[in-house]
């Protein structure tokens, strides 16, 4: 699977447009309403990496393997979770939970990062970030940080791809392990 991901980096190589290999922070601004509801409900504030509390001082476990890592859990994830909508599921607009058998991108997202963290990921590697996809549509990814730059595990891509590589609008983003978030920069085009 990391031959299709190289396969696709380096056709954009060639055509030469890249993006920066991670996203700018710009200013805080407000989470999104259901990530503070998400935090807040069940002491997840204390008890979950992702809203500051947690593990935050645990080594990175001996079973991480990187990029395979990625692919891995961005397949299982996409392949055991149905699309499902918020107010279906919820009867709420905007509802993050955990993704066990079907959900929207944010309940995706939550599952990926709940995975990595049990492979032994750093929290300090994954956060969330929102967008407006090609369509316009509201949207949240997780984002890992790694030595050669930013990917995503999105529900909208059957593998990890750069962050800059779909044509979303990005919004803000989570610092990592807190419950702080930024407006994200508008990256500049580099063409090579």
């Amino acid at each position: 699977m990391k031959t299709i991901a190289v396969f696709f980096a380096l056709l954009l190589l060639s055509c030469g447009t890249v993006g920066p290999a991670r996203m700018l922070y710009w200013e805080e601004t407000m989470a999104p309403s259901g990530f503070q509801a998400y935090c807040a409900r069940d002491n997840n504030y204390i008890n979950r990496e992702e809203c500051g509390g947690g593990w935050k001082n645990r080594k990175v476990g001996a079973k991480v393997r990187g990029f395979e890592d990625l692919e891995e859990v961005n397949s299982l994830i996409n392949r055991r979770v149905r699309p499902g909508t918020d107010p279906n599921l919820y009867g709420a607009e905007d509802y993050w939970a955990i993704a066990v058998t079907e959900g929207d991108c944010e309940d995706y997202a939550l599952a990926k990062l709940d995975e990595l963290l049990k492979r032994g990921w750093p929290i300090s590697a994954l956060s969330f970030a929102t967008a407006k996809t090609w369509l316009g549509n509201g949207h949240v990814v997780l984002v890992v940080s790694m030595p050669d730059g930013e990917y995503l595990l999105d529900n909208l891509f059957a593998i990890p791809v750069p962050w800059w590589l779909p044509n979303y609008t990005w919004e803000k983003r989570q610092f990592a392990g807190s419950r702080v978030w930024a407006r994200i920069a508008k990256p500049i085009e580099t063409n090579r």
